[in-house]
Parts: C-alpha cells; structure tokens; sequence
C-alpha cells in the first residue's frame, strides 16, 4: 500500500500547476474538483504509460506493472473521494 501512496504523489506531481497559484494563499479548491483533476491525471499517466512501454520493450513490463499499480490506487482514490463526498452531504 506505501508504494500506492508514492504513486499518487507521483501522478499529483505530474498535474501540479505550473506558475503562480490562481487561487489565493490558504484556500483549496472544492474537494470534487480536485478528484476530478487526480482523476483525468492518473488517466493520463496511464495512457501515456501504456504508450511507452508499447514502444520500448525492454522496460514494457516494468512499465506495465507501474501502470497497473497506479490504475488501483487511482481506484481506491476516486472511491474513497466519493465516500467523503457522501459523508460531507450529510
């Protein structure tokens, strides 16, 4: 599970914002917004991922495996996000 938790660092990491923040200092963006920003990243890692190791066989299944690893911790991330949305709505 810790190596679940590097991924999602990793795939946040790829979708940080590049420049100054847009928001002010000490605000967040809306919880949902932020799942869906993870989400479209790790879709992307993943398609990106896929590519590479399509192209380059002698790193396909490492690559593979890695892509496989950030496609369920992408899962249980969006799950848990849709849990405490719930949670918050009541």
């Amino acid at each position: 599970m810790f190596t679940s938790f590097l991924y999602v660092d990793q795939v946040t990491t790829l979708v940080a914002q590049k420049g100054p923040s847009r928001t002010k200092k000490g605000q967040s963006p809306k919880a949902h917004v932020l799942s869906a920003a993870v989400q479209m990243a790790t879709e992307h890692f993943i398609m990106k991922g896929e590519e590479i190791a399509n192209e380059n066989q002698e790193i396909r299944n490492d690559m593979l495996a890695a892509v496989d690893d950030v496609r369920v911790t992408g899962m249980y991330v969006c799950c848990l996000n849709r849990a405490i949305l719930i949670l918050d709505s009541i």
